[in-house]
C-alpha cells in the first residue's frame, strides 16, 4: 500500500513537473487603431481562467505565460471567450486592430571562394498591405509592382501568379490581419515585445558568396505604417489616390494611343 502511495506521488509531481514546462507566452495588446483617447482603447480589466486578473492599460502590452491548451479570457465582466494556446503562443487583440507582419534580412558579409564571389538575389515577397489611405510594398526597384496590380490589391481582386509565389520571402510577409479576431495564433518570429537581434548564427552552406536568411515580426498596422515611411530604403509607400491616378493615366494613354492607331 506504502508502495502505491510513493508510485501516485511520483505520477503527480511528474504531471506538475511537466504542464510548468509547457508554459508559453501570449502577449494581450490594449493598443488603439486611432489617436484619440476612446473605449476601444480605454484601460480593460482581464480576467484569465477565473484567477489571474489584470488591469491593462490603453495602449499598452503585457506578456503572460499560459500553459498549452484551452483557456477562458474575460474582458471588463463581459461574456466569457475560448481561446486554445498552442506550443508557439499569440496574441489576445483587447483593441480590435490589425497587425502586419513584415521581413527582416540578416546578411552575412562572409565570402566564399567556391563561386568566385558571386552573390545570389535576394528576392523579397512581393505582396502589398494597404493600411488606411495608404498602400505599402517592399522597395525593389524596377521589380516593384504596377500601378494596376496594387489597385487590384486595394480592391481585393489580385490573385497570386507564378511570379508571387517563385519571388521567394515568407508566405505572410507583408500581411495584414487581426480585426474582427480576438485571440491571433502566433506565426511569426518576433513579437513586438520582443528585442529583436541585431545578428543571428545560422550554419552556412559555403555555396553562396552573400548568404541571408529571414526572420519575421509583428506590429501594429499604423504603427508599422509609420515605421515604413521611416525607412526609405526597404518600403516604398504611397497614397491611394496617387496609385489610382497612375493607373487611370496610363488608362486614358491607352485610349489615345488606340485613337491614334485607328487614324
Amino acid at each position: 500500500m506504502l508502495q502505491k502511495k510513493y508510485i501516485l506521488y511520483f505520477l503527480v509531481v511528474l504531471l506538475f513537473s511537466s504542464c510548468a514546462g509547457n508554459e508559453v507566452n501570449v502577449v494581450i495588446d490594449n493598443t488603439s487603431d486611432t489617436d484619440s483617447a476612446s473605449s476601444t482603447n480605454a484601460s480593460k480589466k482581464v480576467v484569465i481562467d477565473d484567477k489571474l486578473t489584470m488591469n491593462i492599460k490603453s495602449d499598452s502590452t503585457t506578456v503572460v505565460k499560459l500553459s498549452l491548451g484551452n483557456h477562458t479570457v474575460q474582458v471588463d465582466n463581459q461574456a466569457k471567450q475560448t481561446i486554445f494556446v498552442d506550443k508557439k503562443g499569440g496574441i489576445i487583440n483587447l483593441g480590435n486592430i490589425d497587425y502586419v507582419v513584415y521581413e527582416i534580412e540578416y546578411n552575412s558579409q562572409q565570402s566564399s571562394t567556391n563561386n568566385g564571389g558571386l552573390k545570389m538575389p535576394k528576392y523579397k515577397s512581393r505582396n502589398a498591405v494597404v493600411i488606411d489611405s495608404f498602400i505599402v510594398e517592399y522597395n525593389k526597384g524596377k521589380r516593384n509592382l504596377s500601378d494596376s496590380t496594387l489597385m487590384s490589391i486595394v480592391e481585393g481582386t489580385h490573385k497570386k501568379t507564378t511570379l508571387d509565389v517563385l519571388s521567394g520571402g515568407s508566405s505572410i510577409s507583408l500581411t495584414k490581419f487581426g480585426k474582427g479576431k480576438f485571440y491571433i495564433d502566433r506565426k511569426w518570429d518576433y513579437n513586438m515585445t520582443d528585442t529583436i537581434p541585431e545578428t543571428l548564427q545560422v550554419r552556412s552552406s559555403g555555396f553562396i558568396g552573400d548568404n541571408s536568411t529571414t526572420r519575421t515580426a509583428i506590429m501594429q498596422a499604423t504603427r508599422f505604417l509609420l515605421f515604413a515611411m521611416l525607412q526609405k530604403d526597404e518600403y516604398v509607400v504611397r497614397s491611394i489616390s496617387e496609385v489610382r491616378k497612375g493607373t487611370n493615366d496610363k488608362k486614358r494613354q491607352k485610349e489615345m494611343e488606340k485613337k491614334q492607331m485607328e487614324f
